[in-house]
């Protein structure tokens, strides 16, 4: 499984944030761009046009905008986002 690391610098929905890749894992198989956009595997927020939506997005920024992130990456969407387990490292 490859790793990437990176600080979160926007964060778009309460699933889904973009961060700037720092630290790339040496085992990787693939390559990664210097801007990456996230998607948590686990969560399916609702989207941001609804109330719990932009609530959701508020509650990810206060836990993730500006904090580095370590990300497990387990595929990519159709939209060509990262998903994957998003662990926080700092």
């Amino acid at each position: 499984m490859d790793i990437i690391q990176g600080r979160v610098f926007r964060v778009i929905d309460g699933d889904t944030f973009d961060i700037d890749v720092t630290n790339i894992g040496k085992k990787n198989k693939f390559n990664y761009h210097a801007e990456e956009r996230i998607r948590f595997s686990s969560i399916d927020a609702p989207e941001i046009n609804s109330r719990q939506g932009q609530l959701d997005k508020l509650s990810l920024e206060e836990l993730l905008l500006d904090k580095i992130v370590e990300i497990s990456i387990e595929a990519r969407d159709t939209y060509n986002r990262i998903v994957g387990e998003v662990k926080l490292v700092l």
